[in-house]
């Protein structure tokens, strides 16, 4: 999940978009492979007004097919949603990992496997879960809009287009919503909220707050609107309206995120697993959201959590049992 729904910004919809998979130099795990070429993002877009998931199974998989006949045998890479997935909900998703998905984790790495954490929140809030994990492989934040090292260097930023973010800002003060600016390194909105703290503390960052983010000097990663349950959709319709494919818009209850075309966690599995000469088919996904869709789709094998929402069960292949540690008794069996 997008770091707790984005504070309790749970299920939502979105314009989850994975192209070609790029090149880029990554440190290898101990246990991976060299740095060679590998599969391309492919990843599913549906609907229409910008292709906002708006439900139905876009893929079938019979006996575990996937897209162009993708199976997931010989599973060298694991990708892990935290919040909803690695952490599940119990009034908050700052509790502790359970210390049977603690020893699964450790004992695949151990195993010579690559777990790579993708996850909605800032880099620092993924780098506390990586530390605890044990983790020395590169993790994606951000939503997809970050890749980088265990030791938190980037490898890759994508940025949002400064006059596309401009454009999004004017939208929400003309329509009368507070909003955020944020990047690798800041997180700013317009005014503080048990919403915007929140997302700052999983993120392990101090948010500012300024009535103009934008005149701060951040060269954004992506911006929020904020609003509401009932608004949150109206604002990610007349976003898509107004900025179509140009955008990748990310709807959660409380938030609406705006973030570059290409800012998504398939984008930055895919990346990843090229740098670490894995293949699409080598690659297993698991997480429970609508920013979660894209990987689980992309991955050979793509799992939903037993909570998950919709757009993340109808992007994966199956869905978890409602049972404690079922996440940790997946990752038990690849072992």
């Amino acid at each position: 999940m997008g770091a707790a729904g984005r504070a309790g910004r749970g299920s939502g919809r979105a314009r989850p978009r994975a192209g070609a998979a790029g090149r880029l130099r990554v440190a290898p795990a101990a246990t991976a492979g060299g740095i060679r070429g590998g599969d391309g993002a492919g990843g599913a877009r549906r609907g229409g007004g910008g292709g906002a998931w708006r439900g139905g199974r876009h893929r079938a998989r019979p006996g575990g097919l996937g897209t162009g006949g993708h199976r997931a045998v010989g599973v060298r890479l694991i990708a892990l949603d935290i919040d909803g997935t690695l952490l599940p909900y119990e009034g908050t998703y700052k509790g502790e990992l359970s210390p049977r998905v603690r020893a699964a984790v450790r004992a695949l790495v151990e195993d010579g496997r690559t777990v790579v954490l993708a996850s909605g929140r800032m880099r620092e809030g993924v780098m506390s879960i990586a530390r605890e994990l044990g983790l020395d492989t590169p993790f994606i934040a951000q939503e997809g809009c970050l890749i980088a090292n265990a030791d938190g260097t980037l490898l890759r930023e994508i940025k949002l287009d400064r006059d596309l973010a401009l454009a999004v800002t004017a939208y929400a003060r003309e329509a009368g919503y507070q909003y955020e600016w944020f990047s690798a390194e800041r997180y700013a909105a317009t005014e503080q909220s048990p919403a915007t703290d929140y997302y700052a503390s999983l993120g392990n960052i101090e948010a500012e707050y300024h009535p103009e983010p934008e005149t701060l000097g951040i060269d954004p990663s992506g911006v929020g609107i904020l609003s509401d349950r009932e608004a949150s959709s109206e604002v990610h319709d007349e976003l898509v309206e107004h900025f179509g494919e140009t955008l990748h818009v990310l709807d959660f209850p409380f938030v609406t995120v705006a973030l570059a075309p290409e800012a998504t966690k398939a984008k930055g599995v895919a990346l990843v697993a090229k740098g670490l000469g894995i293949s699409r088919t080598e690659t297993l996904a698991i997480g429970d959201s609508v920013n979660d869709a894209s990987m689980l789709a992309w991955a050979g094998r793509g799992i939903a959590t037993a909570k998950a929402d919709r757009y993340a069960r109808e992007a994966a292949d199956e869905s978890l049992p409602d049972e404690e540690d079922s996440v940790a008794r997946v990752l038990e069996e690849l072992l």
